[in-house]
C-alpha cells in the first residue's frame, strides 16, 4: 500500500519558542554581519514554522538616527526609526534577542493614514503607547526612561 502524499506546509505564528527564549511579534533582535562584524537591529514582524519544525522570521530593519549610540555599544529604541520591511524569511539562528517591544512601537507618526488604534467614546478604558523614552532632565541632559 502507498501512503497519502503530504504536501509540505508552513504555519505562521505570532510567537515562538526557540533555544530557551520566547519570541513575540514586535521583539527587537540584532543581526551581525559576518564580513565586518557590524551589528544591525531589526523588529520581528512574523514567524514561520515548517513541517520539520525549522523556525524563521520576517523582519523590519531599524535605522539609527544621529542621536543613536554606536550599535556595538547598545540599543536605545527611542533613537531608532522604522526602516525597510523584508519579504523573505530568515532563519532564527542568525538573530540575537535584544528586548521585548510592542509591535507598533515604531509606527510612523506622520503617515497620511491612521497607524494606531483610537478608542471610541463608548469605551471605558484608555489606550496609551508604551515604550522606552528619551527624556531631558532639568540640567538639559538626556536620560533613558524605561516602560511606564
Amino acid at each position: 500500500m502507498k501512503s497519502i502524499k503530504i504536501t509540505p506546509t508552513v504555519v505562521t505564528a505570532d510567537k515562538i519558542y526557540y533555544k530557551g527564549q520566547k519570541y513575540h511579534v514586535g521583539d527587537i533582535v540584532s543581526v551581525t554581519n559576518i564580513d565586518d562584524g557590524d551589528i544591525y537591529y531589526a523588529q520581528l514582524r512574523g514567524f514561520l514554522v515548517d513541517q520539520y519544525a525549522d523556525k524563521s522570521a520576517v523582519i523590519t530593519w531599524l535605522l539609527p538616527t544621529t542621536s543613536s549610540p554606536p550599535p556595538n555599544e547598545g540599543f536605545h529604541p527611542a533613537t531608532y526609526i522604522i526602516g525597510p520591511e523584508e519579504e523573505i524569511p530568515r532563519k532564527m539562528e542568525i538573530f540575537t534577542f535584544v528586548m521585548h517591544s510592542p509591535d507598533d512601537y515604531f509606527y510612523n507618526r506622520s503617515a497620511p493614514y491612521r497607524t494606531e488604534v483610537h478608542n471610541s467614546a463608548k469605551s471605558h478604558y484608555t489606550s496609551m503607547r508604551l515604550g522606552p523614552r528619551l527624556r531631558k532632565t532639568i540640567d538639559d541632559k538626556e536620560v533613558y526612561v524605561g516602560l511606564y
